[in-house]
């Protein structure tokens, strides 16, 4: 169901595992089924944040095309933008990291507001929790993008 793909990422190999058809069938199958216990105004909502955070990914992808880095923070940037994460590290690190965007989503459908309540939740990568901080100031990022009159509608 899964495979091992060899992606050259400029200076370097990296080893993907990837969904091969049978997984993502059944991926998809899975959300139909969990969107089936869902409101219409749940969808809505969902659907929402989806096309607010896929700006919000090319809005960083401007960033780095023109050859910027994206701060995180002080310290950690965004340097690259995969089909299903952001890839990050830090100035003069030598180890490079990816943050899911499925858990920024995550941390803002479940109303997360403070850093220390990220390691309270139990649904996310195991990587979220040590790198708390760097997903939090990735969530902020992503609030601050957000258009306020679109929230209050959503929230009210």
């Amino acid at each position: 169901m899964r495979g091992i793909v060899a992606k050259n990422n400029g200076s370097e190999i990296e080893y993907k595992t990837v969904n091969k058809i049978l997984a993502e069938f059944a991926g998809k199958a899975n959300r139909n089924i969990e969107d089936s216990k869902k409101d219409i105004q749940s969808i809505s909502k969902e659907k929402w944040i989806e096309e607010r955070f896929y700006e919000f990914i090319d809005s960083i992808q401007d960033v780095i095309k023109k050859g910027e880095k994206y701060f995180i923070n002080k310290t950690a940037f965004i340097y690259n933008i995969d089909e299903d994460s952001f890839r990050w590290t830090g100035n003069d690190w030598q180890t490079k990291f990816r943050i899911p965007f499925s858990e920024i989503i995550k941390l803002y459908t479940q109303g997360v507001n403070e850093r220390k309540e990220i390691k309270d939740q139990i649904n996310l990568v195991k990587r979220a929790k040590p790198q708390a901080t760097y997903y939090f100031e990735l969530l902020l990022k992503f609030k601050n993008f957000l258009p306020v009159k679109n929230i209050r509608e959503f929230n009210s």
